[in-house]
């Protein structure tokens, strides 16, 4: 008999087969857990311990018991911990600004960029529907060096 079989066995029912008690003599490491069990189940009866345990009314009673129960005292905020928010605070606002004058800039400049696509349409007759920065670009080089 394997130790699995064995141990299956003996978890289903207290009562040991001879194939059990045959295991046993040959395995000692089963014969030992057997032994330590059965001597466990010895100590507990014999020293009555209470089967059932009410866990919460033996809290309540400790509580009730208990005259001063210390209350945690709130923790004091320290300079150190008021500096390091003061400047996270202000790098994010510096943060934001600095992102704020750069989204407007980028708006400036595709204003800018629109109004001289319109004015290749009135000029030259160019259809300004898909032009974009870069073929301004290359529409303005083209001018410059090819222009008669």
């Amino acid at each position: 008999m394997k130790c699995e079989d064995f141990l299956k066995q003996w978890q289903c029912g207290d009562t040991l087969t001879d194939d059990m008690n045959k295991h046993l003599l040959e395995c000692k490491h089963c014969a030992t857990k057997l032994k330590n069990y059965n001597d466990m189940l010895g100590y507990i009866k014999t020293n009555n311990y209470p089967t059932k345990v009410n866990v919460v009314s033996d809290v309540m009673q400790t509580i009730e018991n208990s005259q001063n129960i210390e209350k945690p005292k709130p923790k004091k905020i320290t300079f150190k911990q008021i500096a390091t928010i003061s400047l996270s605070v202000a790098a994010t606002l510096a943060l934001l600004l600095l992102v704020q004058k750069k989204v407007a800039y980028t708006n400036s400049v595709e204003l800018q960029n629109e109004a001289i696509a319109s004015m290749f349409d009135d000029v030259y007759g160019y259809n300004n529907q898909y032009l974009s920065y870069n073929e301004l670009d290359a529409i303005e080089y083209f001018l410059e060096n090819y222009e008669e």
